[in-house]
């Protein structure tokens, strides 16, 4: 597995971006997966990059994830994007997914506001309101209300917005009928999936998994998930 503390831009590349939890990965996460990797085959300056949540989620821990990535899910996308012959970075745990997104968002507006044009394009790929909360909502003081923190996103984001529009593209809110779920993605959600493994309803619990895991690899990952949840009380499957 291909882990990255920390990513820095460079000029000249494009980045098509997936940051999430994936707690657990499910059919809605490797659809947005494929349409950053699928629009960074169309471009020779793209580049994808995942990054992966590493805490737990109730009763989901970090590390089955983990392992599930690394023997798994991982490897499925980087012989797909070797085949595509598209870059593509990988980073399981660190900093938080949308710490690293936002990482590379304020190196960008930093370097690049006032200039005449940007050096990078960035496509980051969730849904309308992951997009809103994370990424352009403004963050106050918890002691002051009426303050606006130095590290809201909005203040180094919509500067670069507003110089360079065209290089920043929040998925989620300029193709709303593409990246929706229920109407361009599957209606599916963690939420969901979780309810299904606490339920021990392996069909839909099958259902939820992206279809190009194959029987085995489908066999050990609802093995996993349900076993880590019920702490290793053995499910048949």
């Amino acid at each position: 597995m291909k882990t990255i503390e920390m990513f820095n831009p460079v000029e000249d590349v494009n980045y098509y971006i997936f940051a999430g939890s994936t707690k657990p990965y499910h059919k809605g996460h490797h659809e947005m997966i494929m349409a950053a990797i699928n629009d960074a085959a169309k471009d020779p300056d793209g580049e994808v990059l995942l990054f992966i949540g590493a805490k737990g989620r109730g009763k989901l821990s970090g590390e089955i994830m983990e392992e599930i990535w690394d023997n798994i899910i991982s490897r499925h996308y980087f012989d797909l994007c070797d085949e595509l012959n598209v870059p593509i970075h990988f980073a399981f745990g660190g900093w938080g997914p949308v710490g690293k997104v936002l990482h590379i968002l304020k190196t960008i507006s930093e370097r690049d506001v006032g200039e005449k044009y940007c050096k990078n394009k960035v496509f980051i790929y969730a849904d309308k309101d992951d997009c809103l909360e994370y990424y352009l909502n403004r963050k106050y003081s918890k002691k002051n209300p009426s303050v606006e923190l130095k590290s809201s996103p909005p203040s180094y984001i919509l500067p670069l917005l507003e110089s360079h529009p065209k290089s920043i593209s929040f998925m989620g809110i300029k193709f709303p009928d593409r990246f929706t779920r229920g109407v361009g993605t599957t209606d599916i959600s963690g939420t969901k999936v979780r309810s299904y493994i606490k339920e021990n309803d392996i069909q839909n619990l099958n259902f939820a998994i992206p279809e190009w895991m194959d029987i085995y690899q489908r066999n050990y990952y609802v093995d996993k998930l349900v076993r880590c949840y019920h702490e290793n009380n053995k499910i048949a499957i």
